[in-house]
Formats: structure tokens, C-alpha cells, sequence
């Protein structure tokens, strides 16, 4: 499918997940258990019907947990947990931090009435706010805020300075509201000007209508470069042009079989396949099978 394609694509699973979210919510939708109240759902609910949906949508591989690791362990100056980590399957490099808050948690709020400002120059002071180290109480933003963002600043300068790993986006959602940072390394780890193109402020209503720009920026196939380790010989043109050859060799596919029975002996088989392995120029190798 072609990048309008996968666009549109997105957008009317997004529009559809946003609708049925909704309507789990109403006060219509069949209560749980007798006696049942109509309230905010709660994260976890949020998190499971809303945001798993939403980065299903986005082509991430979420039951694998082989590129979304749920509950992320980090360690740093303490252990800290990462509710949502896209990771680059082949190279298994943090991509993509997801940090989940409850429904009914505030959007971007000021301290109080004194200080002034739009949403995006708020966040802005914020951050530059942390940066400083100064008092917590007297941050441009609500306490709460405060420490959101210090907690996603731990995580993304954890991973780059305790792994090495220099994460490429970073989100904060309720699910009612989206922030995503499109250069968390420049924004939380670096001296660098702040400005506004830096982050993405949504808020729920503008989901589907700003939908290709979030697509652009936290799918999966705009952030998993790796290739494939094995190709049919079809898929070739999608992951080399002419100049990315830097060489060709003759290789062997081993695969290693337990057929049988459970109730009599299993038999193990090892399967040889001939195949093609191509260099690339960055680096990668790339296999070719065709049966």
C-alpha cells in the first residue's frame, strides 16, 4: 500500500477506535456488574481499548512484545517502568516511549493564574523550567505536570546514558489529550533552543483530523528501519536500490524441526535451504529465499 494509502488506512481505524471507545463509555453502554456507577474509566481500561487499538493502528506488533515491551524495565538512579517502549525488533533498540496517564487526568495546566502564556510556550518554560533543576513548586505548570515531564525526561535520559540509546519519539497521553515530542534527546538532554516544533499538542477532538501528521511521526514504518533478516526473492526492490549492493554471497538457511506425535517419539529434523545473503552499504544483511 502506498504512504497516502497507509494514511487513510489510519485515519478510518482511528475514527472507528475513537467511536467504539465512546461508546463503551457512554451511559448507555451495558454496566459491567450490577450496581455499577457510570465514572472515568479507569488507565488500565484506557490503555487496553483505546490506547492498544491505537498502536495496533499504527503497525507496531503489540502481543509479540517483541516491538511494544509493556512495563519497560529501566534501570537507573532507581528502577524505573516504561508503560509502553517500541523497540526496533532486529536490533532490539528503543524507538518509541508511550507513557499513559489516566482519563481524567488534567491537560496541560499553568500553576496558577500569574503565568501566562499558550499551551505549547507553557510547555516550553516547563521544560526549560527542569533543565534549570530550580524548585519544583515553582514550575510554570501544575505540580503533577511537573512531575510527568521530570519522569519522562528519567527515561529517555536513562536510556541514553546508562544503554546508550538515543530514543527517537516520545509520547504523553490520557487518551483525552496527546503530546508527542518528535526530538526528546534535543528537548530533555541538550542545552539546545526549545521551540515549538519539537512536540505535538493534541487534544482528543483533533485526533482523526491531524491523523496523517501522527502517522508521520509514531508508526511503526516510519521508525523501524531494519530490514528483514529473510526475503522472498518479490521483495527485493523494497529494501535495495542498485547503489546500496556492497556485496553478494552464497549462504545456507538452517532450520531446526521437532515433528512427531506427543504420545510416541518426537523426531528432530534439520532442514537446509540454499540460499542468497546481500550486504548492504549500511551495513545490514539481507537473505533471500524462495522455497
Amino acid at each position: 500500500m502506498s504512504d497516502a494509502g497507509d494514511k487513510q488506512a489510519f485515519k478510518a481505524a482511528l475514527k472507528e477506535i475513537i467511536d467504539a471507545f465512546d461508546r463503551s463509555q457512554s451511559p448507555s453502554a451495558v454496566d459491567g456488574y450490577a450496581g455499577v456507577s457510570n465514572s472515568d474509566p479507569l488507565e488500565h481500561t484506557t490503555r487496553v481499548n483505546l490506547l492498544d487499538e491505537l498502536i495496533k493502528a499504527l503497525g507496531w506488533r503489540l502481543s509479540s512484545g517483541k516491538e511494544i515491551v509493556e512495563e519497560a524495565r529501566l534501570q537507573s538512579e532507581t528502577t524505573l517502568f516504561i508503560d509502553y517502549l517500541g523497540v526496533d525488533p532486529e536490533k532490539k533498540t528503543p524507538l518509541l516511549i508511550i507513557e499513559a496517564k489516566a482519563w481524567n487526568k488534567p491537560f496541560i495546566r499553568p500553576r496558577d493564574g500569574r503565568v501566562k502564556g499558550e499551551t505549547g510556550e507553557l510547555l516550553q518554560k516547563a521544560i526549560a523550567h527542569i533543565r534549570l533543576e530550580e524548585d519544583p513548586t515553582r514550575s510554570p505548570l501544575i505540580l503533577e505536570w511537573h512531575e510527568w515531564l521530570v519522569q519522562v525526561r528519567d527515561y529517555v535520559k536513562g536510556l541514553r546514558e546508562k544503554h546508550n540509546h538515543s530514543v527517537q519519539r516520545l509520547v504523553i497521553t490520557s487518551g483525552q489529550w496527546m503530546i508527542i515530542f518528535s526530538k526528546p534527546v534535543q528537548t530533555f538532554c541538550t542545552d539546545e533552543p526549545l521551540d515549538n516544533d519539537q512536540w505535538m499538542i493534541l487534544r482528543k477532538e483533533s485526533f482523526v483530523e491531524e491523523s496523517d501528521d501522527i502517522y508521520d511521526l509514531i508508526a511503526r514504518k516510519n521508525l523501524v528501519k531494519s530490514p528483514p533478516r529473510l526475503i522472498r526473492e518479490t521483495q527485493l526492490l523494497a529494501f535495495f536500490r542498485k547503489d546500496d549492493l556492497a556485496g553478494v554471497f552464497h549462504s545456507l538457511l538452517v532450520k531446526h524441526e521437532k515433528t512427531g506425535h506427543s504420545h510416541v517419539r518426537v523426531v528432530p529434523q534439520i532442514q537446509i535451504y540454499p540460499s542468497v545473503t546481500l550486504l548492504r552499504r549500511d551495513g545490514h544483511t539481507i537473505s533471500i529465499h524462495d522455497g
